[in-house]
């Protein structure tokens, strides 16, 4: 089994013209904001140990994910297994990740520790001292460990990544303007929207009151744009619109959008960021052409994911004992480290 600890403390020491930098795997000072609640381990991932303390911090929060999408029965061994299906999906894909990190060889790079000390030791200062740090963590079940873990996965190691293939490296993931348009016309979608934000007037109720009647009068045979002009907070010129693709955008907006044939417009559709009425529009090949520079990032994004996804799927996951004995109640519980 590896034995992986994604964070080195590292001491660089520079003479004249040479610059020796020197891995201490042993007597590091601690890191800052460090510290484990449990780190036994309750699975591998690709020969990668997955502690306790990281899979409570992925269950509990795909738990309240679930909970905004309106479930609330844990007791139902079913929405249970939806959170275990789920975690296991992100641990996959951050394990693929670390794997392909491995393969092609990408390390930190000098600095980077210290910008994670330095960024740990803003949330410290933020939240008002370590004791005050802890307990922010506490409630999104995260001990500090992983919290630097996570850092080090989200601002570094997967951002190196995308960096090394947006090259085309390998020529795993085309990036010449054929590939690009191609996968544009092929994977993307347009749509436009009414838009009135959360925290706009008085309330979310009474907000969500006035979009059914925006909605009604829609019906009635009123302009969607002329309302839009008249009504929506969007920033954005809605007969316009925007190009998008699968996961960049809220989810329920996603598959309203999606669940539409050009023109067509969706009832009252209710999010964390406020109420919508959205409309799908249809992909122009002469703006795709005219954009291109703009369509290349969210294009090599969404096939960034469909490369991780595709590898994920044959990551070896393999549970111990330890994890036959977890509870929901454990996996939820509020510690205090």
């Amino acid at each position: 089994m590896k034995s992986k600890n994604i964070l080195l403390c590292r001491i660089f020491a520079f003479a004249l013209a040479l610059i020796a930098a020197v891995t201490l795997l042993a007597g590091c000072a601690p890191k800052v904001g460090s510290y484990t609640i449990n780190g036994r381990p309750v699975a591998t991932v690709n020969g990668f140990d997955i502690t306790f303390d990281e899979y409570k911090y992925f269950y509990y929060n795909h738990m309240m994910d679930l909970k905004n999408e309106g479930v609330t029965d844990f007791s139902d061994a079913e929405n249970v297994q939806k959170i275990k299906d789920r975690v296991e999906t992100s641990l996959r894909t951050k394990y693929t990740v670390m794997t392909l990190i491995d393969e092609y060889k990408i390390a930190l790079e000098p600095g980077d520790e210290e910008a994670i000390d330095d960024s740990v030791s803003g949330y410290i200062y933020e939240q008002g001292g370590e004791e005050k740090f802890r307990a922010w963590l506490s409630e999104s079940r995260m001990s500090g460990d992983v919290f630097r873990d996570m850092m080090a996965y989200t601002f570094f190691y997967d951002v190196y990544l995308r960096e090394l293939l947006m090259t085309g490296y390998e020529n795993i993931i085309k990036m010449d303007d054929a590939s690009i348009k191609q996968d544009v016309l092929d994977n993307f979608y347009r749509y436009t929207q009414i838009f009135i934000a959360f925290e706009s007037g008085d309330d979310y109720v009474k907000n969500g009151e006035e979009m059914e009647r925006i909605y009604e009068r829609l019906e009635r045979g009123e302009s969607f744009y002329q309302l839009a002009k008249e009504y929506s907070e969007w920033n954005i010129d809605a007969e316009k619109g925007v190009y998008t693709t699968k996961g960049e955008k809220l989810w329920n907006i996603e598959k309203a959008a999606l669940s539409l044939e050009n023109g067509q417009y969706s009832e009252v559709v209710r999010s964390t960021e406020g109420h919508h009425i959205v409309m799908r529009l249809p992909i122009e090949e002469s703006y795709v052409d005219k954009h291109l520079e703009d369509l290349e990032l969210p294009s090599f994004t969404r096939r960034y994911h469909e490369f991780i996804e595709s590898r994920a799927k044959d990551a070896e996951v393999k549970y111990n004992k330890y994890y036959d004995t977890l509870t929901h109640e454990m996996l939820t519980k509020l510690e205090t480290p």
